[in-house]
């Protein structure tokens, strides 16, 4: 008998806003998972893969107004899924500069992937702490000085700031640029991160950051 495990890969999340830009809000929008992605047993065993784009209409209380398949994956069951898992995310809407909550438009691909030993891996809104960092080690090891702090963010909601240097990522010494980003990249929202880091006074602390749907399309920052 085959047996089956889950593990979360990078997706990408961009959202577009109908009564403004994202660049004229103040606070973007923000997903929150609440429940994983059900691969079908069908799929699996007729070796289905593929990436459905779900697009989701929400008003400014964060209710759903449409969901739909932008692009489908190439097979309906698959598609079903991802829909049924769009439908279970929290919104919380964008606000603008007045502090008033916007109505908005997304589109996100739910990606379902069988690893090499055909085992599902399937994606679901990654992780996000709103920094960016660069090695300060010889190489692509050693600490990881903090380059960027996205304001509102996960990471500047803890007290993180640009020159802080991280020492340890969830009680590992930190090793990298690289391992930083899948280590965050493998998070979902909701997810806690432990990073051990020096501000630039001197002074040391841990804190523990949750993190926050990835509001930007794969590959951007952290």
């Amino acid at each position: 008998m085959r047996h089956f495990s889950y593990s979360i890969i990078a997706a990408c999340l961009t959202a577009c806003f109908s009564s403004v830009t994202a660049a004229q809000l103040e606070r973007p929008a923000s997903i929150r998972s609440t429940q994983p992605v059900d691969y079908p047993q069908a799929s699996r065993r007729f070796q289905e893969e593929g990436t459905a784009v779900v697009h989701i209409r929400f008003l400014a209380d964060g209710s759903l107004a449409a969901v739909s398949v932008a692009r489908s994956s190439g097979y309906p069951r698959l598609d079903d899924v991802a829909v049924k898992y769009a439908r279970s995310l929290e919104i919380s809407p964008g606000v603008d500069a007045k502090g008033q909550a916007m109505a908005g438009e997304l589109d996100f691909p739910v990606d379902f992937k069988l690893d090499p030993t055909g085992m599902p891996r399937i994606a679901g809104v990654r992780g996000y702490l709103g920094i960016e960092v660069e090695s300060q080690g010889f190489g692509l090891g050693g600490d990881l000085k903090v380059t960027r702090v996205v304001a509102g963010g996960p990471a500047a909601q803890v007290g993180i700031r640009v020159g802080d240097v991280i020492s340890a990522v969830n009680d590992y010494p930190a090793s990298g640029v690289a391992d930083f980003i899948h280590a965050v990249e493998m998070t979902r929202p909701g997810d806690v991160v432990a990073l051990t880091y020096q501000h630039a006074n001197g002074m040391r602390a841990r804190q523990n950051i949750y993190a926050e749907a990835d509001p930007r399309p794969a590959g951007i920052g952290r």
